[in-house]
Formats: structure tokens, C-alpha cells, sequence
């Protein structure tokens, strides 16, 4: 919604450089006037600075939720042909991944590439949230509390996609860390002329474990009051969880976000309504 008001502002400022460089106008600047004018009026246009707000940082937070809603999103077939493809051929019953598949390695690198809007976007909701004057009292009590409400349901939306950030840099980052520790074993046992595959294989007893030992926690000012525990989701646990696990975990993630954005969009219209920028429809009976 937000790039509306650049294109709005954009398409203003294209129409008056056209009018001013228009020769009629042109003329009409140069042709002095017959009698003397009054000294031109100063005019100042004052904001509500709860209308600032939603035009400054709520209308950005929510842009960039709906950007996070959409990279999860796309997480969902990646898992699938990470599955597909990572447990085809196997080391045996101690570790059935195949790290050399293609496919695999092509769904990781996949993968990795949301965390990193992932990421960013999170950070500069939380800052927005943090650091903006949206936390502090605008010096109207009923814009204040339309303020608060609105930030409060963003931060409950800010703290499910944190934990969908943290589900899938976890993952990624456990898969990457299972890389570096099985590569060049068939290298080494072709040098010391001993199967290293299959004794380790049949010395394993899990794959290798920890989907949320190196999620990092976002270290900004204030910690999120609504920060949510990843093993408190339904079906995940400390330590090793199978994939399918961690997609279920997404799903109710996601499911989390999309009812908490409920919220968030109550809130948005109720200041958009008082900023005079939304008005409801009209009801049936208003018709004619």
C-alpha cells in the first residue's frame, strides 16, 4: 500500500514539471504583471502524528510481513524435493542420507537463499517496532492507544515469523554442518585402503542432530515480549527432529501468522479510518 503513496507523489511531481516547462506557462512567468501583487501566502501543513506513523513505519512493517509470509511460503516445496531427493541411495540403516546427491545439494542451496531476506526483513520490523516514534506516546491519548494496539499485534506477528526464520536457518544450518562432517570420507578410505563409510554408518545411531543449537536469536534493544519457544510447538522437541517434523512445525507457524495478521490488519484499519484514508463501505441500506 505504501508504494501508492510514491506513485502517487511521483506522478504529481511529473505533472507539474510538465506544466512548468509547458510554453504557455513559460510565458505567462516571464510577462511581467501590469500592476503590483500582494506578497505570496505561506501556507504550513500540519501531520497527526498518528497518520504519520501509519504512512511512515506501520504501512513498511506490513509490506515487509507479507514478504516474509511469501518466502515461507516457498519453503514448503523445497522441503519436498529436499526429501525426495536426499534419501534416494543412502549409507546405510545408521545414516540414509546421501550427501553426494545433486538434487539434495541443489534443494539445501535453495533453501539457504530465504534466510537471508528472511533475515533482514525480521530485523527491520524489530527496529521499526523498537526504535520508531510508533513506541512513543504521540500526546493523544486516543491515537496512542490506536498506536499501541497496532504495534502489539505486530510484534505477535513478528514473533511467529522469527520462530519460521529460526526453523528453517536451523535446518539449513544443521544440514551444512552434516556437509563438512561427512565430506572427503571417500577420499580418505580409498587412501587408507579401509571402508570409513560403512564402519561410521554402522556405528551411527541418529543423523546428525540439533535443528535449533545454531539458530541465533536477534539481538537487538528489547527482547520480543511475545518471542515464542520452538519446542513448544506442537511436535518439536530439543534435539534431532525428522524433517517431516519441522514441516508440520511451519504449517502451524504459519497458520499462527495468518490469524495473528488478523489482528494487525483490525488495528491498520482503524488508523487508517481516523487518518481518513479508509472508509468502510456503505451498507445495503445506505444503497440506493
Amino acid at each position: 500500500m505504501s508504494r501508492y503513496f510514491s506513485a502517487g507523489f511521483s506522478a504529481t511531481v511529473a505533472v507539474a514539471s510538465v506544466l512548468a516547462l509547458a510554453p504557455p506557462f513559460a510565458t505567462a512567468l516571464a510577462t511581467p504583471s501590469p500592476s503590483a501583487t500582494s506578497p505570496p501566502q505561506i501556507y504550513r501543513a500540519l501531520s497527526r502524528p498518528m497518520c504519520t506513523e501509519l504512512h511512515d513505519h506501520i504501512l513498511p512493517a506490513i509490506a515487509m510481513m507479507l514478504q516474509n509470509d511469501r518466502d515461507v511460503a516457498k519453503s514448503q516445496p523445497i522441503f519436498k524435493d529436499y526429501l525426495q531427493t536426499a534419501y534416494t541411495s543412502g549409507r546405510g540403516p545408521g545414516d540414509t542420507t546421501d550427501w553426494n546427491s545433486p538434487g539434495r545439494a541443489m534443494a539445501l542451496e535453495r533453501m539457504e537463499m530465504l534466510v537471508t531476506p528472511l533475515a533482514q526483513n525480521t530485523i527491520a520490523i524489530q527496529k521499526i517496532l523498537e526504535n520508531s516514534t510508533l513506541a512513543h506516546p504521540s500526546g493523544v491519548p486516543e491515537d496512542d492507544e490506536k498506536l499501541r494496539a497496532a504495534r502489539e499485534a505486530m510484534l505477535k506477528v513478528l514473533a511467529t515469523q522469527s520462530a519460521e526464520l529460526d526453523l528453517i536457518n536451523g535446518f539449513v544450518t544443521t544440514q551444512q554442518l552434516g556437509d563438512m562432517q561427512h565430506a572427503g570420507e571417500e577420499y580418505l578410505a580409498s587412501i587408507q585402503g579401509s571402508d570409513i563409510v560403512s564402519r561410521e554408518a554402522a556405528s551411527m545411531q541418529t543423523p546428525t542432530p540439533g535443528p535449533f543449537q545454531s539458530s541465533d536469536q536477534i539481538g537487538l534493544r528489547d527482547p520480543n515480549p511475545y518471542e515464542i519457544d520452538l519446542t513448544q510447538i506442537p511436535g518439536l522437541q530439543v534435539g534431532f527432529n525428522p524433517i517431516s517434523m519441522i514441516v508440520k512445525g511451519l504449517n502451524w507457524t504459519q497458520d499462527e501468522t495468518a490469524r495473528r495478521e488478523a489482528a494487525v490488519s483490525s488495528a491498520t484499519r482503524e488508523i487508517g479510518r481516523a487518518c481518513g484514508v479508509l472508509r468502510d463501505a456503505p451498507s445495503k441500506s445506505e444503497t440506493p
